[in-house]
């Protein structure tokens, strides 16, 4: 019986990286920390709480973000890739090594 497997990964692999020529960026610095969350309206709602100086449900927020594994903290000097960008100012951040991106402020960032 022969296997087919490495053909069709082979082709799978040549496809994704015909249709998505966005995929690739440079390497950017982190220039100060803050929080990245997995989830874009996740992140939205906790910049919306920190403009409105609502603490007591941006703490709440946070608290559910760390015990939930909802956002993560990117250090400055980290080297992230960066996967999307709105216009609105939010970004996301792929950390180095990791294979999913969190949405973050375009303002922690500077291109290298």
């Amino acid at each position: 019986m022969r296997c087919n497997f490495i053909p069709a990964v082979a082709f799978s692999i040549m496809a994704i990286g015909m249709t998505t020529s966005t995929a690739h960026s440079d390497p950017i610095k982190i220039t100060k920390s803050g929080l990245g969350c997995f989830d874009k309206h996740y992140a939205e709602k906790l910049f919306t709480y920190s403009i409105e100086g609502d603490r007591e449900a941006l703490t709440k927020a946070i608290t559910n973000a760390v015990i939930f594994d909802l956002c993560r903290e990117f250090k400055a000097g980290q080297i992230v890739y960066r996967e999307d960008l709105e216009v609105l100012g939010l970004q996301c951040l792929r950390p180095a090594s990791e294979m999913r991106c969190l949405w973050t402020l375009q303002s922690f960032t500077t291109e290298n």
